[in-house]
Parts: C-alpha cells; structure tokens; sequence
C-alpha cells in the first residue's frame, strides 16, 4: 500500500495543524501496516502541475523561504520507482536548490541540514549526483 503524506511537517508552515495531523496520521498507519504488510507513507513536496500547491502562490513562497521547490509527475515517478525498490515504511521527496559555498542553510530542520547539497570549490573526487528522496 502507498500513502501520499507531506513533507510539510519538517518546515512548520503556518496554519496547517489539520493537515499535519491528517498526515502524522497516515505515517503511523505505514509504520503500523508496515509490521505485517508492505506499506509505505511517501511525504511529498509540492507537484508542480498538480495538486493543492499548483494555484497557491503562499505555498510556493513559503516553499522557497526554505529553499525547496516543487517537483515534476516525472521525478515524482521516478522517485517513487526508486523508493518501491526498498522494504521502507516512509520516504521523504524533496527538491532543494543546491547551495554555494558558504552559503546558510535555508532550513530551520536539523532534520534536513545533514542531506542539504553544496557546491564546492574543488573536489578530490567527482561529486556525488544528487538525489531527490530520502
């Protein structure tokens, strides 16, 4: 079973207290399914062409006040192809624009400050391509 959950709960956004509860719901339900039975809570980002977010120029805003963006159907899919290849209970898909050197991180999530991507001047080794989930 797949669950569309949000990632909104690692930001704090404003005004969303019915909607993290409906959603804090759904991820105790891919944890408890998860004993038993393949379940899996996906905590999406915003689609780009579809979905709540698509005509709400507040959450576009407060999605770049932390440095996140939407999300295409086609890395959406692709993300879930890649998450449907672990025996995972939930998965966080998130798009955040890659950082310069030395610069803050957008995020008031600890969570989220260990997988925040920077540029660097120069690397020994290439660098890693970057991933959209978590």
């Amino acid at each position: 079973m797949v669950l569309f959950s949000s990632c909104g709960q690692f930001f704090g956004f404003p005004g969303q207290a019915s909607y993290a509860s409906g959603n804090a719901f759904l991820d105790a339900l891919a944890t408890y399914r998860s004993q038993g039975d393949n379940t899996v809570a996906m905590q999406w980002t915003s689609w780009n062409e579809i979905g709540m977010a698509t005509s709400s120029a507040f959450v576009k805003a407060e999605l770049a006040t932390k440095g996140i963006t939407g999300i295409s159907r086609e890395e959406a899919f692709q993300a879930w192809m890649h998450i449907s290849k672990y025996n995972i209970d939930h998965a966080v898909v998130l798009l955040g624009h890659t950082l310069e050197e030395g610069e803050p991180l957008p995020l008031p999530s600890p969570l989220l400050a260990d997988i925040a991507i920077r540029k660097i001047s120069s690397y020994l080794i290439p660098p890693p391509t970057p991933i959209s989930c978590f």
